[in-house]
Formats: C-alpha cells, structure tokens, sequence
C-alpha cells in the first residue's frame, strides 16, 4: 500500500518538473525595460583625454533569440543615456543625450532558472546636443563611435516566462579621428519570454 503511494507522488513530482522545465525554456525574449549606467569623466574613468560628459545613466529595450541549444544567444539592444556636459572650470547645466545600437552573442553556461553568461556587442555610439562650435574641441573631433563590449552578468528566472538579468563590461570606442577611448558599463534588465 505505501509503495502505490510513494508511486503517486514522485510521478506527481516528475510531471510538476516537467511542466515548470517547459514554462520557461522559450525561444525568443524582450528587454522592457534596462536601466543602465556608463561611465564618462568619473573616477572610474581610465581615459588620458576627457569626455567632456559626466557619467551618463542609461534606459533601453532589446530583443534576445536562442540560436543554440538555449546556451548561445543572439542580442540586439538600444540604449538612450543622458549626461551632463562637463567643461573643466565651468559650471553647466546642460544635458548631453547619447543613443547606443548594439548586436552580439551572449553565451549562457547553465540552461536552468539561475543563468550566469558572458557576450560581445558591437555597438554604435552617437553623442547628440553638444556640437555649438567651440563646446568640444578639446575632447573629440567625432561624436560617432563604434564600440566593443564585452560583459559579464547573472540572469535568474523567477516565473515561468520573466526573468530579471545583471551585467557589467568593458567598452573601448573607437573611430578614425579620436584616440581608443575606454568606459565601463553596468546594466539591469528586466526580460521577458516568448
């Protein structure tokens, strides 16, 4: 009589894994809404020449597609910041707006609720709102940059198909008139699957 039972209940056990297993391993998700920060003129600057731009906080949407096997992603991801100018001797209360396009992978090294992974992006990143003449000719000659960003980060899933994620990178931006610069990112996101 007690094996019948015991019976009853890890198949009940089994079909309850089973079914919470199926509820999220989607193929595809949304980023709605990030929030990020990255840094500029900050004391996490390793810049030889400055920005001009305090540090800038971000806020985003992105896309995700499983291409392997749930490990192996392919992002796509945008981002609007808004900084502060940040002339040396000069008080300002100008805000700078940046918008930053980014494509890449993102490898996944557990497949389960509690996901930690590493990426690359390759990113574009544009500077707007600061071009009257004279405001930068110390910083840049470009206001257009390509970027690498490698990042790593934590993603947990906490329902059957939302997940809230965690990251932090590198940026090196680059483009033909400047010198490399650097930055360093961090950014939350919250996803959901579909």
């Amino acid at each position: 009589m007690m094996n019948w039972k015991f019976g009853l209940v890890l198949l009940c056990v089994f079909l309850k894994i089973q079914e919470s297993k199926a509820q999220y391993f989607a193929r595809n998700s949304v980023q709605l809404p990030s929030f990020g920060w990255m840094s500029m003129d900050s004391s996490f600057a390793i810049n030889d020449v400055i920005w001009g731009l305090n540090d800038q906080i971000q806020i985003g949407t992105g896309y995700a597609r499983d291409i392997w096997d749930l490990k192996l992603w392919w992002i796509n991801e945008t981002a609007v910041g808004f900084a502060g100018v940040n002339i040396p001797g000069e008080l300002s209360s100008r805000i700078a707006v940046t918008l930053q396009g980014s494509t890449g992978l993102k490898y996944n090294f557990h497949t389960e609720r509690k996901r930690p992974f590493v990426g690359l992006m390759v990113e574009v990143f544009q500077i707007f709102n600061t071009q009257e003449q004279g405001l930068y000719p110390y910083v840049m000659s470009s206001l257009t940059w390509a970027a690498l960003r490698p990042h790593v980060g934590f993603e947990w899933i906490f329902s059957g198909d939302m997940s809230v994620e965690i990251q932090a990178g590198y940026v090196g931006l680059l483009n033909f008139e400047d010198p490399w610069r650097h930055s360093f990112m961090a950014r939350f996101a919250y996803r959901l699957y579909f």
